[in-house]
């Protein structure tokens, strides 16, 4: 199942469109579609994930849900009182969280996260330039 078509499952069954999606949460129309052939911006991905309840790494993982039955109880549905979440983030994850938990407003955690994106990629890059 691709991203799309997760969101798209999740939209069919909150009764949503793609497009009130979109609108909702200022992206482009027809953002979401390319997600069928492209990697998503994360910011873009992060606020489709928080309006639809679900944790980004839960859209994007391969694992088979039904929004209908209880099995989303053991899966990564964004709740409030999530209590043992560490045990299956690693340590560099669990430092990220951390940071972004001191951040006041989701704007600031957006733009942190899109700060981190571009650093990981430069780092990338400058490790395969040292490999040549």
């Amino acid at each position: 199942m691709t991203l799309y078509d997760r969101i798209k499952k999740i939209a069919d069954d909150k009764n949503m469109s793609i497009a009130y999606i979109e609108e909702s949460v200022k992206i482009s129309n027809g953002s979401i579609a390319k997600w069928k052939q492209n990697i998503p911006k994360a910011d873009n991905l992060y606020k489709v994930a928080k309006f639809l309840g679900y944790s980004v790494e839960f859209l994007m993982s391969n694992e088979h849900f039904d929004t209908n039955s209880n099995d989303l109880e053991n899966s990564y549905v964004i709740k409030e009182n999530i209590v043992d979440y560490k045990s299956f983030l690693n340590e560099n994850e669990i430092e990220i969280l951390n940071i972004l938990k001191r951040f006041t407003d989701n704007r600031n955690q957006i733009k942190f996260i899109a700060r981190a994106e571009a650093l990981a990629e430069e780092m990338l890059a400058n490790i395969e330039e040292n490999k040549k």
